[in-house]
Parts: structure tokens; C-alpha cells; sequence
């Protein structure tokens, strides 16, 4: 049976078009928009993910939503809700597809080696108080082809399996395991997040990576998390350092 969720999607908003759900959760949240407001667009025309990237957001194949968190957790653990989203979101896929999904650190859900599916959480803190975040989330669903200037690196469902899906049905899966995710992250703290992210994620522990995005490029074999959920890199020379800033991607 799937898991129904209690919070998230207590209160939803569906749009035909948006530019991106991110904006009208954050201005919901900012009118004071209840814990679990969703907000949901079939399209989106600025969709956006980390570091500023676009996502490409074609109408009626992908699943682009927004969801309104008021976790006030120490500032120090939004990484761990970033993380606890990626838990869940994996989760929600796999069980609805009966797929075995990955997560690229710290927020890219993989299938067969590409991207299935994102994360971006925005938070605004209050003296080190996280009192708001807003939880986006992109899915390549039923596109038959990802566009071609991504099509190594993107994938969606659709080209995964061969099979059509009901996105309503997929986004309520979904909402139901982000929503343990969530809620092991505010009852149970950061390290339950770690050890659940450990148990899905290949990317933690002993995969050859190069992070780009920063000043010096830097690669070398992962060497599992940080209490903080910092990725771990252990370079040529044997230390081991967290990864502050950047993208992974693995080895050629």
C-alpha cells in the first residue's frame, strides 16, 4: 500500500503554467502559506535547479512541484533536508516504477547512470533558525526523448521502462515518502537522513568522482559523509576532505 501523506498537499495549487513553482510556494510561504502547501505546474518556463542550471520543464510529460516546510531546524541542518528530500524522492520513484534509483550527492536521483530526477531547497533562516524552506522538485516522467543537448546525461521514465504513467498517481507516491523522509529528519536528526542516504546512494563511499564548479578542480575516490552530510573526498595524497561547493560527476 502506498504511504498517504498528512502534511504535504494539505493544501495545493495546480496551474497550467508557472514560471517557476519555487517562486509562488516561496511567495505563499512568505504570506503565510501552511507546512505541506503544495503548489504543482504542468509547465514551467524558467524552471530552475542548483547553481542557477535550467530544467527543462516541457508541458505534460514532467512533474514539477513545489512544497512549503517550516522545519525550524539549526541552519546547519539544511543540508541534511536536502538530503532527507533525496531519500524520499528515490524512494517515492522506486516503489511507484518499481525501479532501483540512485542519488548522486547531495541532490540528483539517477537511473542507469543519468538523471531522473532533482532537488532545490531555499531557506530563509531566523536567528540560525531554519523557520522556512521551499522543497522543489523536477521529474522526467513521460518524455520519450530527453532533448538532445542533455540526452547523456537526462533520462526520464518513459525511456527508462517503456511505460507510460500517471503523473497524479506518481506525484501522491511521492508525497508520501518525502513526507517520512521529512519527518525522520525533524524526530530522529541528521544522522538517520545519513545512514538512510548511505543505504541508496553509490556515490558515497569508494566511487571515483571529479567535482567541478570550483576554483582548483579536485577528484579523487569519496569516502563517505560528514556528520554534517558534507561529501568526503579522499585526493592522491590521501587526505580526506569535505566538498563545500560543487558538482560531482564520475571519472571518465
Amino acid at each position: 500500500m502506498p504511504l498517504e501523506p498528512k502534511i504535504f498537499g494539505c493544501e495545493r495549487h495546480v496551474f497550467d503554467s508557472l514560471d517557476t513553482t519555487m517562486r509562488e510556494a516561496a511567495e505563499r510561504a512568505r504570506a503565510g502559506a501552511p507546512e505541506g502547501t503544495l503548489i504543482v505546474a504542468d509547465r514551467q518556463t524558467a524552471g530552475r535547479g542548483r547553481h542557477g542550471r535550467s530544467w527543462a520543464s516541457e508541458p505534460g510529460v514532467g512533474l514539477y512541484f513545489s512544497l512549503v516546510l517550516r522545519p525550524r531546524r539549526p541552519a546547519p541542518q539544511m543540508l541534511a533536508l536536502t538530503l532527507a528530500a533525496g531519500v524520499g524522492l528515490a524512494r517515492g520513484i522506486g516503489e511507484f516504477c518499481g525501479l532501483t534509483c540512485d542519488i548522486r550527492w547531495p541532490n540528483d536521483v539517477m537511473l542507469e547512470g543519468r538523471k531522473l530526477a532533482g532537488i532545490l531547497v531555499e531557506a530563509e533562516t531566523e536567528n540560525g533558525v531554519l523557520e522556512r524552506a521551499i522543497l522543489g522538485v523536477g521529474v522526467n516522467v513521460n518524455q520519450e526523448r530527453m532533448p538532445a543537448e542533455i540526452a547523456p546525461i537526462a533520462i526520464s521514465l518513459r525511456e527508462a521502462t517503456g511505460a507510460e504513467y500517471v503523473r497524479e498517481a506518481l506525484l501522491e507516491t511521492i508525497l508520501g515518502r518525502l513526507e517520512q523522509a521529512y519527518v525522520m529528519l525533524l524526530e530522529s536528526g541528521p544522522e538517520a537522513v545519513l545512514a538512510a542516504f548511505r543505504r541508496i546512494s553509490t556515490w558515497t563511499q569508494g566511487k571515483g568522482v571529479a567535482v567541478e564548479g570550483l576554483e582548483r578542480p579536485m577528484s579523487g575516490v569519496t569516502a563517505g559523509l560528514s556528520p554534517e552530510g558534507w561529501l568526503l573526498l579522499r585526493d592522491e595524497t590521501g587526505a580526506v576532505r569535505p566538498i563545500l561547493a560543487g558538482s560531482v560527476r564520475p571519472l571518465d
